[in-house]
Formats: structure tokens, sequence, C-alpha cells
């Protein structure tokens, strides 16, 4: 920001008088060492001039604010990823109890050989395949399993058997479950009735819709020392269950319903930056993408969207659909064809039109909470969907806030013309014009205000007198020092964007009261309200940049008629 104050004193030895004039405009080794000044000279004694990047430097720039090519937009990204694994077939496997009686008739084993009971044929039944359900597992690839197993026997086994010398062998029919190691798996019980954990590696099943998966159950006997006594009544109970399914992909069709809402505070308070400022913004926009790795096609349904203050959630504004019927919109997802591929589908930005969510900041206080609803079905029509453990959408919302207003908005803003030196300049003057020219470069009129200070303490600042504050429309016309004056827009494009901007003066009379209060100032605070109103003048959008920018020249009109030695005098 740039400040200074032009000032030029000269004193004389011979006869004293004061003469304002800029060095700057004036070529001094052109004039002779006697000058009459008979004309009326306007002397510059202050400037002051900021643009809008520099109000951001004062008040520091937010790191979710960019200002790139001039524009000034204000980001705020964030996700929320939805875990869709809703396939849990572990839970889904009915569990297995089995009584098996090895032989109808009595049947003596001889000693000292394995005896293998006749194989009993078992099976799953899984549940998530049953009629009326709305998932259904065609395929399934397996990284692991665990199984818990009790086995027990009838009495008669018991006194002649040692658990331990007992296993329970598991063949499955390759063509419906596959191990990969080839082996078949087995369970050999640490004592009867107790339940053990069996363990299977990678595998894969094939149901194709059919809910039942067989197996063979073969029980073999280690070598005994006496024969062993089997009679009809002999039995061999057999308890089995999933507790565990670690799978890496399943195929079929699943319900993937599922819904999700939050509350997240904005990572920034507008009034925090701009204190004195009533924005309304025209079109801010938020942008959602959805990220998937479901091998389905998906309605992802935005239940709601709205914002409120933090301190009074109850008041809150809703996003608005569909010509302001409805706060729902729904958006159709096509999920990926091939394992561990993944698409991205966008949705309509939401903004003033979709959503109308420009009206989230009409009024003060601004909202700092955003609160949201999302759902998810799966309507998929293909032939085979393809669920993962990882499954799932994420969601990216990207918010950008442009700063482009809408009418009614208004922004106060001050700035000071420091250290100015008017006490002997103003001696001897019987008359005065204070020329004020200002340099709107901001796309709205401004009532511009001057607070004269006479030290650099605070408040310390010279009193209107009781003269009335006035508002004067037209500038030909003198005000006074504490008048209020209107300032034009600038020549503004059809978006409000400033294209040219017009120096427009003010001239302020002074009478001999005001000639010395100007003398006690050493300051001068000129206050800016801008004002975005709807009138015929102002654009209907007003877009600001950072290198919109106020400007203001402070000089004074003065007739003397007074001789000055230049030779003599100190620059």
């Amino acid at each position: 920001m740039k400040r200074s104050t032009l000032i030029l004193f000269l004193s004389t030895v011979c006869t004293c008088t004061i003469l304002f004039i800029s060095c700057n405009t004036v070529d001094l080794i052109n004039f002779s060492k006697d000058i009459k000044i008979d004309e009326s000279l306007v002397v510059p004694i202050g400037q002051s001039s900021l643009t809008l990047k520099d109000v951001f430097t004062r008040f520091g720039v937010p790191s979710n604010m960019d200002t790139v090519n001039h524009e000034i937009n204000f980001h705020w990204t964030f996700s929320n990823e939805l875990m869709l694994n809703s396939l849990n077939l572990a839970d889904s496997i009915y569990p297995f109890n089995q009584i098996i009686y090895p032989s109808p008739f009595p049947l003596t084993y001889p000693a000292n050989m394995i005896i293998t009971l006749p194989s009993y044929d078992g099976s799953f039944d899984l549940a998530v395949n049953k009629t009326g359900s709305t998932d259904r597992v065609d395929s399934i690839y397996v990284n692991s399993s665990l199984i818990n197993v009790s086995v027990d026997v009838s009495p008669d086994l018991l006194s002649q058997i040692q658990a331990k010398d007992m296993r329970v062998e598991f063949v499955f029919p390759d063509n419906k479950l596959h191990i990969d190691s080839g082996i078949n798996p087995s369970f050999t019980p640490a004592g009867y009735g107790q339940t053990g954990q069996l363990a299977i590696g990678k595998y894969s099943m094939k149901l194709i819709g059919s809910s039942i998966i067989p197996f063979k159950i073969n029980i073999y006997i280690k070598e005994q020392n006496k024969p062993i006594n089997i009679n009809p009544t002999t039995m061999v109970k057999i308890h089995m269950d999933f507790t565990k399914i670690d799978f890496s992909v399943a195929y079929g069709f699943f319900n993937l319903e599922y819904n999700e809402s939050k509350n997240l505070a904005m990572p920034i308070r507008i009034e925090d930056y701009l204190p004195d400022a009533n924005l309304r913004f025209s079109n801010p926009n938020m942008e959602l993408s959805a990220t998937t790795n479901v091998g389905a096609d998906l309605d992802i349904k935005v239940d709601y969207l709205k914002a409120y203050y933090s301190t009074n959630p109850s008041n809150f504004m809703y996003a608005w659909f569909n010509n302001h019927t409805t706060n729902a919109i729904t958006q159709s997802i096509v999920g990926p064809l091939f394992l561990g591929d993944s698409t991205i589908t966008k949705f309509n930005a939401f903004d003033n039109k979709n959503g109308e969510i420009d009206h989230f900041f009409d009024n003060k206080p601004y909202p700092d909470m955003i609160g949201y609803k999302f759902s998810v079905i799966n309507n998929s029509l293909r032939k085979s969907n393809f669920v993962t453990p990882s499954s799932s959408i994420k969601l990216n919302v990207t918010t950008v806030i442009p700063l482009k207003l809408k009418n009614g908005s208004n922004y106060s803003l001050t700035d000071t013309i420091h250290n100015l030196a008017l006490g002997t300049l103003v001696d001897d003057i019987d008359s005065a014009i204070l020329v004020l020219t200002l340099k709107n470069g901001l796309p709205m009129k401004a009532r511009c205000r001057m607070t004269l200070l006479k030290s650099t303490l605070p408040n310390d600042t010279i009193s209107s007198q009781g003269e009335p504050i006035s508002i004067i429309k037209d500038t030909s016309t003198p005000g006074n020092l504490f008048s209020t004056y209107e300032i034009n827009c600038p020549k503004v494009d059809s978006v409000g964007t400033v294209t040219g901007i017009t120096p427009q003066s003010i001239n302020i009379v002074l009478n001999k009261n005001q000639i010395l209060q100007l003398k006690q100032t050493k300051s001068i605070i000129y206050s800016l309200a801008f004002e975005g109103g709807v009138t015929n003048e102002k654009p209907n959008a007003l877009h600001f940049t950072t290198i919109n920018s106020f400007g203001v020249n402070l000089g004074i009109f003065v007739r003397g008629n007074k001789v000055i030695n230049i030779g003599n005098a100190n620059n």
C-alpha cells in the first residue's frame, strides 16, 4: 500500500509569505528570484491509494483463497469415502450340524489298522442366495477362511478312541469349490466336544445362483492296539460354522444400500477477514464427483444439502433443485467393468440455478457449517456385478466462491493520509478550497467521509462542531469538511468488471473556522462505504479483482498576492 504526503515548505529571509506549490510539478530552476503570484494554484498536500490486494494483505490472505490472474476465489475441498462392503459371507452361511451313524449294523474293526469310516454327504447352505434375498453370489475368490469345528462321539466310541486319534477330512467338488493348494482341509479335535479352528487357504467357489455348497466328510481313526466295535447306535457329532471369510472379489448382485449424513465446519469465516462487509455472493458453486471401484451401476442421491451458522443450527438454508420443488437430487454412476479399475462421475455443479446455493449468503451471519446426507442404491441392470472388501464410493466436493457479488452487497473500508503539516501553510489565508480528486476503481458506488486527527492518539479527532452531515450528490456544489459525499461507480461491463475509471473531484470551501481546524490536522482518515444497492446506474453483477483500486489525491486551492524570494528558500 502506498501512502505519501507531498509538502513543500518555502521560507524567506527578507519578506516572508507562503506559496503552495508542488516540487514534483514545478521546475524551480526556470523561475526568477522574485515572482509575483496572482493566479490560483492547487497544491497537492497528500495522497493515498490502495487495491483489493492491499486490503487482503492487510487482513492476511487465508490459505483457502487464491488470486490467480487477479481473480479472487475462495476454495474449499473435502472428500468422504463410503465403504460399501455389505457382503458378509461368514454370517450368511448357515452353521453345519450333523450326527453321523457310521454303520446300521454291528461292526468290528481289527486292531493295528487305520480305520476309514464310510463317507458322509454334507453341504453348507448359503443364505445369501436363498429365495427372497436381494443379494446373489455367483462366484467368489477367497484369500482365507476360518471355520469353528467341534467333534463329539457316543459313549461307546469315547471309551475306545481318544480324540487325538480321530481326523475329519472335508472333500469339496472341484467344480464348486476349488482349493488352490489341492489339499483337502481336515481337523483333529483336541478333545471331544471342544471347539477348535480349521484354517483354509486360497480357494474359489462357483455357485451360479445356487445356495448349496456340497462336500463329503471322511473320518479316519489311527491304528488302535485292540479291535474297535461299532453298533447302530454309535454316532459322531460334527458342528461347523464359518467365523471369517476374507474374500478378494465376489461376482453376482449385491444390495449396496448405504446412507450417511455429516456436518462439517467450513475452514473460514468471512467476517474474520472482511468484518465490515455484507457480501451477497452471486454464484458460489460446488462441484461433486464420485470415484468408485464397485463393479455395478449405482444411483447416488443427495438427500439434502444445507448451510447454517454454528450457534443457530435450527436456522438453516437448504439447496433447492428442479425449480425449487425438492431438496434432493439423484445422479447415476456407471461403475468399472473390470476388477482393479475405477470410474469417475461428475455431477452437474451446484450453483445459483442448480441448487440455488447463492442464497446461503444472503444474510449475516454467514454460514460456517455445511450439512449433507448422501444415500446409495444398486440400480444396476448388468447381468453380474462385482464387489471387493475395499468397495467404496469416494465423494469429492470442491467449493469455489468467486468474489462476484449481487446487488445489495456493501462493504466499508478506511484508509489514512498521513503526516500532514498544514500548521504554517494555512497562516495568512483568508479563503481556500480543499480539493479531493478520487479515482473509484471498485465496481460499486461509495459514500466518502473524512475524519481529521490532531495527533496519532486514538480518537483524537477534530469535531464537526454540530455541522450537519449532508449527502452531496452534485459534486460541483461545495460541501464542508464533515459532509458525506457520494462517489460514482466507474464504467463496468455486463458482468460487473471495471472497464474504465473517471476521476471525480470534490471541492470543499473552507471557512475561517475550518481553516483553523485544518491547521491542527496531522492526518486524515477517509471512510468509504461501498454500496451495491439496486439502481439503474449499477450493474446486476459486481465482479471484484485484486487490481480493483481506490485512490484519493488531496490538495488546496488558494489565491495568493504575496512576494517570495526563492533564492533564500529551502526545499
